[in-house]
């Protein structure tokens, strides 16, 4: 497995996965394929605080979006907006070093495990076990959807404009008015 310093996250991310180094560091497993993980020297959420900067927010700023267009206090999934429109949620307190992301794009399934384990399966086929009730986790993903479709729903209402004519004008270049 490659070491990685910087990365940003990209529509082919599937799952920041973090993982215990010695001395209680933790990195993050990045996975954009069944076959395609490598290791990033820092903790998810500082890869997801970094992908957010680069884009042109912040990670309190899409927590605080997150939590308005959802009405929820703990834990919203976050979207990463631009040229990549990209919803991610997690599995743990939002300020966690060790918590896992996951992509909305690429989740596939959830299935118990046992009781207090979920196994996440990606659209890629790789799968990965977490310490969550799966219905914990199935209701982060929901939360997921949920925004996705606030936001596009939002998107929509905005890209109808319907136009109006300005009462009195006939031609801004001329400058010419109709009596009213």
């Amino acid at each position: 497995m490659l070491n990685h310093t910087d990365y940003l996250l990209k529509s082919k991310t599937e799952a920041l996965k973090a993982i215990n180094v010695h001395n209680n560091y933790i990195h993050t497993q990045v996975i954009e394929g069944k076959n395609t993980t490598f290791i990033v020297e820092k903790p998810p959420i500082a890869i997801v605080k970094d992908s957010l900067r680069e884009y042109g927010m912040t990670y309190k700023g899409a927590l605080q979006a997150a939590k308005y267009k959802l009405d929820k206090k703990s834990t919203p999934p976050i979207r990463i907006w631009g040229a990549q429109d990209m919803y991610w949620f997690y599995f743990s307190s939002q300020y966690d070093i060790d918590n896992t992301f996951v992509s909305l794009a690429h989740i596939h399934e959830m299935q118990p495990f046992n009781k207090n384990m979920t196994k996440i399966i990606l659209t890629s086929g790789y799968y990965f076990n977490l310490s969550i009730s799966c219905n914990k986790a199935k209701k982060r993903w929901d939360q997921a959807r949920l925004l996705r479709g606030q936001i596009q729903d939002s998107i929509n209402k905005q890209s109808f404009v319907p136009l109006m004519e300005l009462p009195g004008m006939i031609s801004e270049e001329k400058e010419e008015y109709k009596s009213e």
